[in-house]
């Protein structure tokens, strides 16, 4: 007989299908997509001239520090501070929001394989315990027979 001519061998039950909540090793979760430039600038920001409210200068007077503070260099600075704080408050908050999301994406994942993993250990038990208490009782009565027998 050659060897592909075995006939079909009992395997046992079929597993179970995998149960889709549960993401596997090569699934990706779909996290939201955090588009940050988190490159600081290289050198300090000086701080922004101070120009009064309006309401405490003429306008004539308020005019030109408004048209001072317009230069590209004075826009490169502000857009640099709001950065810089921008990324500070994100740097604090952002590990406290993955994690939530993290852990809501993986609380049903990880109930449903708790969930597998007790029925498992209670069905193993079971066997262990059935096991046990038969050899137990095929010794007694050996042991029974030899003495009565």
């Amino acid at each position: 007989m050659a060897s592909n001519d075995h006939p079909a061998r009992s395997r046992g039950p079929a597993p179970e299908p995998d149960d889709p909540s549960i993401p596997v090793l090569t699934e990706r979760l779909s996290l939201p997509t955090l588009d940050i430039d988190l490159d600081l600038p290289s050198r300090r920001v000086a701080p922004l001239p101070a120009v009064p409210p309006p309401s405490a200068a003429p306008a004539a007077a308020t005019a030109p520090a408004l048209a001072a503070m317009a230069t590209p260099l004075a826009w490169d600075k502000l857009e640099l501070a709001l950065r810089e704080a921008v990324l500070r408050d994100l740097s604090t908050a952002l590990p406290q929001i993955i994690d939530q999301i993290v852990r809501e994406k993986m609380q049903p994942g990880i109930q449903a394989a708790l969930d597998r993993l007790a029925i498992e250990t209670r069905v193993a038990i079971a066997g262990s315990l059935r096991e046990i208490v038969d050899r137990a009782i095929k010794t007694r009565l050996d042991e029974l027979r030899k003495r009565g027998g």
